[in-house]
């Protein structure tokens, strides 16, 4: 886990985290205010967005106040959104 880079998840949008991986961990795919998805996040305690070890930081250029959805990081999840939107 990276503490250098650490990103809230609003109150709001903590519960669609989904089920968590392995103890605190979850996967997850945020879709910005700017319309750009970004896929396989690392959450940690479903309340903010750490990036794993040995996971770069490039995916984490955002702030809390950008998101405006999150959905688990799975094959079921996206299938669901492509077909009934976020």
């Amino acid at each position: 886990m990276n503490p250098d880079i650490s990103i809230s998840i609003p109150s709001h949008l903590q519960k669609k985290c989904g089920r968590n991986l392995h103890w605190d961990f979850y996967r997850v795919d945020v879709r910005l205010k700017s319309g750009r998805v970004i896929r396989g996040l690392s959450v940690h305690s479903a309340k903010a967005f750490v990036p794993a070890s040995g996971e770069g930081g490039g995916k984490y250029d955002f702030e809390s106040s950008d998101i405006e959805n999150i959905r688990p990081a799975t094959f079921v999840s996206r299938l669901k959104t492509l077909l009934c939107g976020w």
